[in-house]
């Protein structure tokens, strides 16, 4: 059952208002309470600077949704994982919720065949914490464990239904060892338990005859192809659904085309994780004043916001390139101001930003330093102390 986002409000608004100093700030307080207020409405971006504590926000998050009944998936760069993971362990303590669920790390490929994890994740109980790379995977001479997993489907499915499914590779998997063989007979017996799940890989299997002759399995199953689609969904059904999906470093593996499923990431997002119909994302960065149109208009697809204007963006791009060429000149500046607060009130029901830094970001006149602290504030909303 999708996550009811008006009692993940009222989780959200408690912990901001019990939270001691040492589990969230004043100011993580106050984003806490500008995301409470939006997270029943549509998707946010958190833009604080660096070391504002994003990811601790994003914990308090994570904590309002499992309260809730919901389950999480953040995506993080690699080399940031581990991080995330000591920073909930040490969340966890300081707000007293040391049996909270841990999160299930997938660091690529090889890990969804890791015997150390309780496979299928979707019933584990765990939140996800994927690599951003995740979605990337590719079917090399080491990977008969997907025609493994695709195989033994097929023999569940045709268990359950009596319905013939086109298939070949009956000893796919045979080679390995025992506790593997028992994980991928759990997978396959919980993708064949649902009768939605069971209809749409029986029909894929089928229709394009994956399993039809195993040398030519792993091409049926490359990028762009209709088995690569029903494989990734197969990797889906695995996760599990989740109600809210948390993107750190969004402004990263940026799409510039109309196909958003390019990257890596986009595949992950768009074709590999599912969600439940209500489902809402959330990306923190902490650079969107450096983000121009395209990147902008990226940025907010991913969070599934729609509709917003982003001309302001490219004005305040615009009034920023003038007043570095020309630092003295007032007119310039008054530009900036304007544009900046345009820009502002375009994305202020989207982005909250806070700052650490009060100082100038270039040398100018005290008039135009003026307008450049109004920069940093006013490029993206601050709802935030």
């Amino acid at each position: 059952m999708p996550v009811d986002w008006a009692q993940v409000q009222e989780h959200l608004n408690a912990n901001a208002d019990t939270a001691a100093d040492t589990l969230l700030s004043p100011g993580q307080r106050s984003v806490v309470r500008w995301l409470a207020d939006r997270i029943a409405l549509h998707g946010a971006l958190v833009a604080d600077e660096v070391g504002l504590g994003k990811t601790r926000i994003a914990c308090a998050l994570i904590d309002a949704v499992m309260q809730a009944g919901g389950r999480v998936a953040v995506i993080a760069p690699p080399r940031l994982l581990y991080q995330w993971q000591g920073e909930w362990n040490e969340y966890k303590t300081a707000a007293g919720r040391e049996h909270a669920p841990e999160p299930q790390m997938l660091r690529g490929r090889q890990a969804l065949f890791d015997q150390q994890i309780r496979y299928p994740v979707a019933t584990s109980g765990h939140w996800l914490l994927l690599s951003s790379a995740f979605g990337g995977f590719r079917i090399t001479h080491d990977d008969d464990r997907f025609i493994a997993l695709l195989t033994l489907t097929a023999d569940k499915i045709r268990e359950k239904t009596n319905k013939s499914v086109t298939w070949g590779a009956k000893n796919a998997a045979a080679s390995y060892g025992s506790q593997a063989w028992q994980s991928f007979h759990r997978a396959a017996k919980y993708l064949a338990g649902a009768e939605d799940r069971r209809e749409v890989l029986r029909e894929g299997l089928s229709r394009d005859r994956i399993l039809a002759g195993l040398e030519g399995v792993k091409a049926k199953l490359a990028v762009g192809t209709p088995g690569r689609g029903l494989l990734h969904r197969t990797v889906g059904y695995l996760l599990g659904k989740v109600d809210l999906v948390i993107i750190d470093e969004a402004h990263k593996s940026r799409e510039y085309s109309d196909d958003v499923n390019i990257t890596a990431l986009g595949r992950l997002l768009n074709e590999i994780l599912l969600t439940s119909p209500n489902a809402r994302r959330i990306a923190l960065t902490a650079t969107p004043v450096e983000l121009d149109v395209k990147q902008w208009k990226s940025t907010l697809d991913r969070i599934r916001v729609n509709g917003v204007d982003l001309e302001p963006a490219r004005t305040f791009r615009k009034a920023v390139h003038e007043l570095r060429k020309y630092p003295t000149d007032t007119h310039a500046a008054a530009d900036v101001a304007a544009a900046a607060t345009a820009f502002s009130n375009s994305l202020s029901q989207f982005v909250v930003r806070r700052l650490r830094i009060k100082d100038p970001i270039f040398p100018c006149t005290d008039a135009a330093r003026s307008v450049n602290r109004r920069i940093c504030t006013s490029a993206s909303h601050t709802g935030a102390d």
